[in-house]
C-alpha cells in the first residue's frame, strides 16, 4: 500500500511537471544542450516504476497516457502568485525554494536549483527564458508531489499564465478590436461585464494569442472592451501595404469568431443584448473614431462583426476566408469624413477557423457507438428527455447563422453527416442565401457519397451534390475561390472513386445499368480542372485551386499515359516526371522563376496560407499538403527541401496528437475522406518510411549540405500523393 501511494506521488509530480507532450517538447527545447536533465528525468520515472524501460520512448508514451485536462476554471478569475500561495498553502517563499531544492537533490533531478528571487521576478516577468520556464516545471513538480490535489489546478500549463504576457511587439500599427454590448431594453450589469472580460482572457489563452494588448481602460463605456494587435515586422512601420497585416487581422478575425459563438451560448445573452464587433487597421493611435463609428452603427440585419475600408482589404489581400455583405454601408463620422462598414455574413468555418470549446465539449454531438441514438431522438424527434443547450438555442435562434455553422462543422468533423445536414437546413431556410452554408451542404453529402459501401448509393449522394452546386451557380453573383475549389474537389473525389472502382475491376465497373471505364475518370477530372481554374479569376489569393490544379491535372495526364494504371492494382509510379513537367510549367507562367526566387516565393506562399488556418482538424492536413506538394512538384530537390519536407512530417504528426482527445476527424492526403487522428498518423509514418528508404533519414541528411541535390533516380517516380491514392484504393 506504502509503495503504491508513493508511485502515485511520483506520477502525480511528473505529469504536473510535464502534463502534456507539447510541454515535454518545449521542455528538450528549453534543455537541448544540457542531456544529463532529460536522462535525469528517465532515471526519475524508472526507477520510481512509471515506466518498464529506461528509455525515452517510453517516457513519452507515459506522458501522452496520462495527458492532463487542466481545470481553467480558476484561471478565468484574475489571479497571480499570492493566490497560489494561498491556495496550495505555501508558508513563504524562502520555505517554498527549500523544499523544492530538497525534492531534486532527493531523486537526483538534474536541473537547476531555484532561487527566492526568480519567484519575486516571475510575479512581474513573463516567463520568457528556460531558467524561468524550468522554475515553473520545478514548482509544478512540488505541487504533484506534496500537494496532488491540485494537479489538474496548478501544473505547469498554468501555472505560466500566472505570469504576464510578454509584450513582444512594440509598434504603432496593427489592428484593434472592439467589442461593444448594447442595451436594448435589458440591463447590462457587472455580471455580465465580468463574464465578458473572463471569457475574452479564456478566448485569447486557447487561440494562444499572447501578444494582445488589452486596452479597455481606455474604452468609451464599461461595456465595451478593446484589444490592439501589433503588427510584428516593426521595420515597415509608416508603410502599411495589406500583406503586413496578415497575423493580426487573422487573429483579430478569429478572436471575433470565437467570441460572437461565445456571447450567443452565453446565460447573460438575452433578445434585449447585442453584441457588436468592430475591427480597424493602421495606427493603433487613431483607430478609436472609426470603431466608434461602426460599432454604434443600427444595421437592419444585425451583422455582429463590421470592418473599415482597409481592414476588409486586409482581408481580402491575405486570403482571410470570410465571406462579406455585397454592399458596404456608408456613414458620415462626426468630423465630415465619409466611410465604409463592411460587414461580415458568413465564415468558412469548415476549413480554416478553430471550434469553440463549449460546443466541440457538447457530450450530445460526441461519436458514439450506439450510432448516436440520443442525438437522432433530440433532433428528429424532440425528445424532451434528451438535453443539448447548445443545440436547442440554435433551433430557438435560427437566424444566427454563425452559431448554425460552428454546430455543423463540430457534427461534420465527428462524420455525423446526416446530423450536420439537419442544422445545415435549418441555417438555409432561416438565409437561404448563405454561400457558406450552402458550400458545406454541398461537401456534406461529397463526404457522405465516399462512405458508402455501394457505388449506387455513392452516385446519389453525388447528384445531390451537383444540384446544390448548380443552386450556388445559377444564383450567386459572387463566388469565392473556396467554394470553386470545393465544387472541383467533389468533381475530382468523384473520379477518383471510380478510378478505384475501375481497378478492382480490370480496368471496366459493370453494375445494372451503370458501366465506368477510363473515359469516365477523365471527364470527371476535367470538369474538376475547369473549376479549379475559374477559381483564378475571383479576386483572392489562389492559392488553394493552384494547389489542386497540379494535383488534379498530373492525375488526369498520368491516367491517359499509363494504361495498365487503370487496369491493375499494382502501385502507381511518375516514371516520366509527368508531376514536374507540370509544376515547371505553371511556375514559368507565374513568373516563379529562376531558381532562388521560386524557393524563396514558395516558401513565403505556403507558410502564408499555413498562418490562415487555425482550424486544428485542418492544421495537420495542411502541414501534410506543403511536404507533399515539395516533395512531388518541386523541380530540383535539394538536401534542404528534403529536410524541410521531413521536419513538416513531423510537426503534422505531433500537432495531430493533440487533437485526439477531442475525437475530429482530419482529411486524409487524398482528400478522399475524413478519417481518424491514429489512421492520419499511420499515413505520415509511411510517408516518413518510404522517403527517408530512397534518401537516408533527417540524421543522415544533417551531415550533407543543403545546396546538395538529390538524384531523381534513387527517387524512381515516387510521389507521395500517387502513393496514398494506391494506398487508399487498396
Amino acid at each position: 500500500m506504502h509503495n503504491s501511494k508513493n508511485k502515485n506521488k511520483h506520477s502525480s509530480a511528473l505529469i504536473s511537471a510535464l502534463p502534456s507532450l507539447n510541454s515535454y517538447n518545449e521542455f528538450c527545447k528549453d534543455n537541448d544542450t544540457d542531456l544529463e536533465i532529460k536522462n535525469s528525468l528517465v532515471q526519475y520515472a524508472y526507477k520510481n516504476n512509471l515506466i518498464d524501460k529506461p528509455d525515452e520512448t517510453k517516457l513519452r508514451e507515459f506522458i501522452e497516457e496520462n495527458t492532463i485536462n487542466n481545470d481553467t476554471d480558476t484561471l478565468k478569475m484574475d489571479v497571480d502568485f499570492n493566490f497560489l500561495k494561498k491556495d496550495s498553502e505555501i508558508q513563504s517563499t524562502r520555505w517554498l525554494t527549500k523544499r523544492i531544492n530538497s525534492l531534486i537533490s532527493q531523486f537526483k533531478i538534474k536541473l537547476p536549483k531555484v532561487s527566492n528571487t526568480m519567484f519575486s521576478r516571475l510575479s512581474s516577468e513573463p516567463a520568457n527564458t528556460s531558467t524561468k520556464r524550468n522554475t515553473l516545471r520545478l514548482c509544478a513538480f512540488w505541487i504533484g508531489f506534496d500537494r496532488p490535489h491540485l494537479l489538474h489546478k496548478w501544473n505547469y500549463e498554468n501555472l505560466i499564465f500566472l505570469c504576464p504576457e510578454e509584450q513582444k511587439f512594440k509598434s504603432n500599427e496593427g489592428v484593434k478590436v472592439e467589442f461593444s454590448l448594447h442595451n436594448r431594453g435589458d440591463v447590462i450589469n457587472e455580471k455580465t461585464i465580468r463574464w465578458f472580460r473572463n471569457e475574452l482572457k479564456d478566448c485569447l489563452k486557447f487561440l494562444k494569442i499572447n501578444y494582445a494588448n488589452n486596452s479597455s481602460d481606455k474604452s468609451y463605456k464599461m461595456t465595451e472592451f478593446s484589444l490592439n494587435l501589433p503588427k510584428e515586422n516593426i521595420e515597415e512601420e509608416g508603410f502599411s501595404r495589406p500583406e503586413s497585416y496578415i497575423k493580426p487581422m487573422h487573429d483579430a478575425m478569429a478572436i471575433a469568431h470565437q467570441m460572437s459563438i461565445r456571447w450567443s451560448l452565453s446565460p447573460h445573452n438575452t433578445q434585449r443584448k447585442f453584441l457588436a464587433i468592430g475591427i480597424a487597421a493602421g495606427e493603433l493611435t487613431s483607430l478609436d473614431m472609426y470603431l466608434q463609428t461602426i460599432i454604434n452603427l443600427q444595421l437592419p440585419k444585425n451583422h455582429i462583426i463590421r470592418l473599415t475600408d482597409f481592414a476588409h482589404q486586409c482581408v481580402l489581400v491575405n486570403g482571410i476566408k470570410v465571406i462579406f455583405h455585397n454592399n458596404p454601408k456608408e456613414i458620415c463620422m462626426m468630423n465630415g469624413e465619409y466611410i465604409n462598414t463592411w460587414c461580415i455574413n458568413a465564415i468558412w468555418h469548415s476549413l480554416y477557423f478553430d471550434f469553440v470549446p463549449v460546443i466541440l465539449k457538447d457530450s450530445i454531438m460526441q461519436p458514439d457507438k450506439n450510432d448516436n441514438e440520443e442525438l437522432k431522438r433530440l433532433i428528429w424527434f424532440s425528445d424532451k428527455s434528451v438535453r443539448s443547450d447548445n443545440i436547442e438555442f440554435f433551433l430557438k435562434n435560427p437566424y444566427n447563422s454563425l452559431l448554425g455553422l460552428e454546430i455543423a462543422k463540430t457534427l461534420f468533423h465527428r462524420r455525423l453527416f446526416w446530423a450536420a445536414n439537419y442544422i445545415l437546413e435549418i441555417v438555409l431556410s432561416a438565409t437561404p442565401n448563405n454561400l457558406s452554408a450552402r458550400s458545406m451542404r454541398m461537401v456534406n453529402f461529397v463526404d457522405a457519397a465516399m462512405r458508402t459501401q455501394s457505388y449506387a448509393v455513392s452516385r446519389i449522394q453525388f447528384e445531390r451534390f451537383t444540384e446544390e452546386a448548380n443552386f450556388i451557380l445559377h444564383n450567386f453573383k459572387h463566388l469565392d475561390e473556396d467554394f470553386l475549389t470545393e465544387l472541383a474537389l467533389g468533381e475530382y473525389l468523384h473520379a477518383l472513386l471510380i478510378f478505384k472502382l475501375i481497378r478492382k475491376h480490370g480496368g471496366q465497373y459493370l453494375d445494372k445499368n451503370i458501366k465506368l471505364d477510363k473515359s469516365d475518370v477523365i471527364q470527371q477530372l476535367e470538369k474538376a480542372e475547369s473549376y479549379l481554374k475559374k477559381g483564378f479569376t475571383v479576386p483572392t489569393t489562389g492559392y488553394r485551386p493552384f494547389y489542386w490544379l497540379l494535383r488534379v491535372e498530373s492525375l488526369k495526364t498520368i491516367v491517359k499515359t499509363y494504361e495498365h494504371h487503370s487496369e491493375k492494382e499494382a502501385p502507381i509510379y511518375d516514371t516520366d516526371e509527368i508531376f514536374i513537367n507540370i509544376s515547371d510549367n505553371y511556375f514559368s507562367t507565374l513568373g516563379f522563376f529562376p531558381k532562388d526566387i521560386l524557393k524563396q516565393r514558395l516558401f513565403s506562399i505556403v507558410e502564408g496560407y499555413s498562418q490562415a488556418v487555425s482550424l486544428s482538424s485542418m492544421k495537420p492536413n495542411v502541414l501534410f499538403s506543403i511536404a507533399t506538394f515539395f516533395w512531388d512538384f518541386y523541380p530540383e530537390l535539394d538536401v534542404g527541401i528534403a529536410k524541410y519536407i521531413l521536419q513538416k512530417l513531423s510537426l503534422a504528426y505531433e500537432l495531430t496528437e493533440n487533437i485526439k482527445k477531442d475525437q475530429i476527424c482530419i482529411y486524409s492526403i487524398t482528400g478522399s475522406n475524413l478519417i481518424t487522428a491514429n489512421q492520419f498518423q499511420k499515413q505520415i509514418k509511411m510517408s516518413i518510411n518510404e522517403i527517408t528508404k530512397r534518401i537516408g533519414t533527417l540524421v543522415d541528411l544533417e551531415k550533407k549540405k543543403e545546396s546538395e541535390i538529390i538524384d531523381r533516380n534513387k527517387i524512381g517516380g515516387f510521389k507521395l500523393y500517387l502513393f496514398h491514392i494506391w494506398k487508399w484504393i487498396d
